[in-house]
């Protein structure tokens, strides 16, 4: 054999310290574990809010019948009183009375006697023909009432056709009165040429309206 096959190894000899770090290590870190989860608990831990139970209201009942209901009413519907129908729509007739019977067609009036007494001598002129005549409104009592009437007037005719100083002879009521001299007063009569216009050419030249009702 050779000397170098003859010699032993020695034995190895644990260290002492390394023990004593080992279980050190370990100690430290289940201390860091046991921190981390501690933080970690408090981090997620909340308050616990606590819900009142409401308050019981009164119970709810829920019908499910319909009760019938009438559908006629309790009362009867008042009973309408018959009302009046309208007055008949008014007519009024117009009829004129002239001083003279003379034709209106002819405009000269009829010859003067010339052996007259002196003095003036009034003519009787046949009225011109009338260019503008305004019916009269029936007045609305006499209307409302049914009342039917005629109405006389006088009036005087100017050289311009205009009619002036309308005169009321004889009337069935105040309201035909009215009605007739308010129209007459919008009467245009036919002008005679030359002349003033406010010169009289007829006068006292009378008419007379009827007032009738539809029937």
């Amino acid at each position: 054999m050779s000397p170098a096959s003859s010699m032993s190894a020695a034995p190895v000899q644990p260290s002492r310290g390394g023990g004593g770090r080992w279980l050190f290590a370990v100690f430290a870190a289940g201390a860091v574990t046991f921190a981390l989860f501690a933080l970690m608990q408090l981090l997620v831990a909340v308050d616990v809010i606590t819900i009142e139970e409401p308050a019981e209201g009164p119970p709810i009942q829920i019908r499910i019948d319909v009760p019938d209901i009438d559908p006629r009413p309790d009362r009867e519907p008042p009973t309408l009183e018959a009302v009046d129908p309208p007055p008949p729509a008014p007519r009024i007739d117009a009829s004129t009375d002239t001083p003279s019977q003379a034709p209106t067609a002819s405009p000269s009036p009829p010859p003067v006697d010339v052996e007259a007494a002196t003095g003036t001598v009034e003519v009787a002129l046949p009225p011109p023909p009338l260019d503008i005549r305004v019916p009269p409104a029936y007045p609305r009592r006499e209307q409302m009432r049914g009342v039917e009437g005629r109405c006389t007037v006088r009036y005087d005719i100017l050289a311009s056709g205009a009619t002036a100083n309308i005169q009321v002879l004889a009337c069935d009521s105040a309201g035909f009165a009215d009605a007739t001299v308010e129209a007459v007063e919008r009467w245009r009569h036919a002008a005679r040429r030359g002349g003033a216009p406010n010169e009289v050419m007829v006068r006292g030249h009378t008419t007379t309206l009827d007032f009738t009702l539809e029937r």
